[in-house]
């Protein structure tokens, strides 16, 4: 979705992993977070998303906004126990405030796109009850859909009490994360 010196915003950047990828791609970057991990905290800018969209120097540069929020309920606790964390949310607002981070994003872009990695909830949801987060997102965000990648994970990422519980519930597990990008 970008070309060499494009640049990508990943306002969800605290591991860095985003600034690597667009250094060995010649990627332009601006990235943010509201907590950087302390080993990258001079690379990453710190911003409460909730106050607004990071704002680079200049919006016409800008081709892709990734990102790659904390999920739901998964990420509760992990981060912060702020509640403006959105892994610290309720569902309905964790949907909305994520709705509202990609429109707001969607109207400062032109001839770009953004792109969100989410996976289903389901472990650490109530009654271990699936919940499609990209569902919600393409009910929420009135954008048009550029792709939809289903995105498997290993197997190893359930662990022997997760497979039990799948086994005797009789159920499946959630083996893959979701990709929506939206063309702006």
């Amino acid at each position: 979705y970008t070309q060499p010196f494009d640049v990508v915003i990943d306002p969800f950047a605290g591991g860095g992993s985003t600034i690597d990828v667009c250094k060995k791609r010649f990627r332009r970057y601006f990235v943010s977070d509201r907590k950087p991990i302390v080993e990258r905290e001079k690379e990453i800018r710190k911003h409460e998303l909730m106050e607004g969209p990071l704002k680079p120097p200049q919006w016409k540069d800008v081709k892709l906004v990734y990102l790659d929020p904390p999920y739901w309920i998964q990420a509760e606790g992990q981060y912060s126990k702020d509640a403006d964390d959105l892994g610290n949310q309720s569902l309905e607002d964790f949907t909305k405030n994520l709705a509202k981070i990609i429109n707001d994003y969607s109207k400062k872009l032109t001839d770009a796109y953004i792109a969100l990695i989410i996976q289903p909830t389901q472990w650490k949801a109530p009654e271990r009850q699936f919940t499609d987060h990209i569902g919600d997102m393409l009910r929420a965000v009135k954008l048009s859909v550029d792709m939809r990648y289903s995105v498997p994970y290993e197997s190893q990422q359930c662990t022997a009490q997760m497979v039990e519980w799948a086994k005797e519930n009789k159920r499946c597990l959630v083996l893959s994360r979701e990709i929506i990008v939206w063309r702006v």
